[in-house]
Formats: structure tokens, C-alpha cells, sequence
């Protein structure tokens, strides 16, 4: 079924690597925590046990968290396991052993598909978890978008002639808008770990997908004590929703709650929205967004989030799953070393 390694027995493997390479190295700790052997076993299913034996999916996963660890291409990424001790030592391949093909990853993201994706960024909570992450008791949820992979030239208002039919035009702000998809997340604000993310195309609104994220965190999580969002998830629907899980619902409430078209301060009385603007909580938790805003920016910036490397929305989805794999990853190994900080790391990551 899959093909033998020979990491484990070969003198050119295990043994040299632990000479070669440093102790503190980044990649030398997540070849301890972030293996992922154990989707070898989950995912034999996709797998013949006739014809030619494949690579470990296992393997094939750790290539493609270097590969969005440097937001390099599926080319340079294999050519970096060839030639880069860590990388190749993260990747589980001994130094004779033969490196897959950049075409291997690209059966390996068909082979796979999206909802397996999913398994392989659910399994970075599981990591958190094993190395006694504590994750914070609020929940930040918004959306961010990443622009369709489509010629510069084809990005008027009318794109009859497209080359990705499940992008959609729609609107950042009333003067700003995008032709792409949205991501949406819920991140928890200890850690900054990414818990939920679903991408869709960009005109679905965000207020939509509050209920989803919702759904899919708490079979992860805990429930959290609080839920922060902006403005655009302000809808009666939301904020009872949470408040049946018996979560304080911190969503940045309209000007229109408390005044009229005008301008004018409405009189409310014993109001449901001005009991919650007054209550303690809601500014406290407000205080908390700003750090969405960091992990979208640290996403986009140095894992490529900010455009669609692929065409099609399941393959955006998949994009996303494994941005927010590498960026929960490199946050977890902030905390497993002390002297390792997410800039250094983003240093270390972008000037191999």
C-alpha cells in the first residue's frame, strides 16, 4: 500500500540528522509534535493495495506543511527537501531515499479532498492539546478574503470570460470591493489558535456563517464564556442563537440600535441591546478583536492567503485548511520553546 521508509534504520537517516541538525531548530521540534503518522492508518482507505505502492500520506503531509511554511511552490518545495537537511528530515525522507515528484502532491491534494484537509487541520487542535495548550474563553469570529486566481486584465465588473467559475464579485466595504472568496474563522484569543474555517465565495455574507462556525468549534472546544464579532453578524438571529448556548453574545452592536436615521438618540427604556452595551463584559471582550485582524494579516502576508493559489472553491478550501495549519502550527511551537517567538519563526520561515 504505501511505500517503506528506511527514516527509522538507515545510517544516512535518523542518525546523521540528529548531527546535522540543531536541537532548537524549528522544524527539528515539529518533526516531534507534528508528525502526523497517524493519518497513515485513517487515511488507507484511499488507497489500493494493488498496483504501485504510493508515498505515506503522512509524509505527504509534512511536505505540504513546508510547502505553506514558506509559501513556496509544489517545484521549490521539493526541490528543498533535495537539498535542505531540515526540511528533508521533517519530511521523514533519509538522505538516499527517493524524493516524490511535484506531481505527486498534486494527486495527493485530489486524492485526499477537501473534508480530509479538514482531518489534517483538526489534527493541529489535537497537537495543542497534547502539549497542554490552555485555550482562551472567548471566541473572535469574522472573515477575510483572498482574491481569485484570474488574469489582472479580467477584474472589471463584467467577467463573462473568467477563468474560476466559483468566484464571485462582492463588496469589502461601501468604496472597496474583490472578485474571490471569503475564509471564515473562529479563532480563540489565548493562543490565537484558528479552531473553525470555511470558505465560500465572496458575495455569501458574514452573518451567515456564524451559526456554522458555531457548530463546527463546539465539537472541538469547550464552549467559550463569550463571542466577539463586528458589526456585520448584528442580527437578532445571532445574538439569540448565542445566547441559547448560554454564551454572551460581544457583537459590536449597530449605531441603528440606539439611533434613529437622523442621528438622534433614541429612548429605550429597559432595552435587550442597551443592557448589553452597559454590560461589563461587552467591552471587555471587545477588547479582544484586534487579534483576528493580527492572524489574517500574518496569514496573508507570509502563507499566501491573500490570493487564491488554486481555481475552484474546494481547492480554496483547501488552501485555507492548510494556512491555518502552518499558522496554528507555528503558534503551538511558541509555546512548546519559550525562546521562540512567532517573528522569529516568520524570520526563520521566510529567509530560508
Amino acid at each position: 500500500m504505501y511505500k517503506s521508509t528506511s527514516f527509522g534504520t538507515s545510517f544516512l537517516g535518523s542518525y546523521l540528522f540528529k548531527q546535522l541538525v540543531p536541537e532548537n531548530h524549528p522544524l527539528k521540534i515539529l518533526s516531534e509534535i507534528a508528525s502526523f503518522t497517524n493519518l497513515d492508518e485513517k487515511l488507507k482507505h484511499l488507497y489500493s493495495e494493488k498496483g504501485q505502492k504510493a508515498y505515506p500520506p503522512s509524509m505527504m503531509v509534512r511536505i505540504s506543511i513546508l510547502k505553506d511554511l514558506y509559501s513556496i511552490s509544489d517545484e521549490k518545495v521539493i526541490q528543498m527537501v533535495k537539498e535542505n537537511i531540515p526540511a528533508r528530515m521533517y519530511a521523514g525522507i533519509s538522505l538516499e531515499q527517493k524524493v516524490p515528484d511535484p506531481s505527486d502532491l498534486t494527486y495527493f491534494r485530489r486524492r485526499l479532498g477537501e473534508d480530509n484537509f479538514q482531518k489534517i487541520f483538526n489534527e493541529t487542535i489535537a497537537i495543542a492539546k497534547r502539549n497542554n495548550l490552555k485555550l482562551g474563553d472567548i471566541l473572535l469570529i469574522d472573515s477575510t478574503h483572498s482574491e481569485a486566481k484570474i488574469r489582472q486584465e479580467k477584474q472589471g465588473r463584467i467577467r463573462e470570460t473568467h477563468d474560476d467559475p466559483d468566484a464571485s464579485f462582492a463588496h469589502k466595504s461601501p468604496t472597496r470591493t474583490f472578485f474571490g472568496y471569503k475564509h471564515h474563522t473562529a479563532q480563540e484569543n489565548s493562543h490565537n489558535l484558528i479552531i473553525s474555517v470555511q470558505t465560500t465565495t465572496g458575495k455569501i455574507h458574514d452573518n451567515r456563517k456564524l451559526r456554522d462556525l458555531m457548530e463546527e468549534t463546539l465539537e472541538k472546544i469547550p464552549a467559550p464564556r463569550a463571542v466577539c464579532a463586528d458589526k456585520a453578524y448584528d442580527s437578532q438571529e445571532s445574538h439569540h442563537y448565542l445566547e441559547k448556548q448560554g454564551i454572551f453574545s460581544a457583537i459590536h452592536l449597530k449605531d441603528t440600535r440606539f439611533q434613529t436615521k437622523e442621528g438622534e438618540f433614541k429612548i429605550l427604556g429597559d432595552d435587550w441591546y442597551l443592557r448589553k452595551y452597559l454590560d461589563p463584559r461587552y467591552k471587555e471582550v471587545r477588547r479582544e478583536r484586534y487579534k483576528v485582524e493580527q492572524s489574517y494579516a500574518e496569514m496573508k502576508r507570509y502563507h499566501g492567503l491573500g490570493r487564491s493559489k488554486y481555481l475552484g472553491l474546494e481547492k480554496n478550501q483547501i488552501q485555507a485548511y492548510l494556512a491555518a495549519s502552518v499558522y496554528n502550527l507555528k503558534h503551538i511551537l511558541s509555546h512548546v520553546r519559550e525562546n521562540i517567538t512567532i517573528r522569529k519563526l516568520n524570520y526563520s520561515f521566510q529567509s530560508a
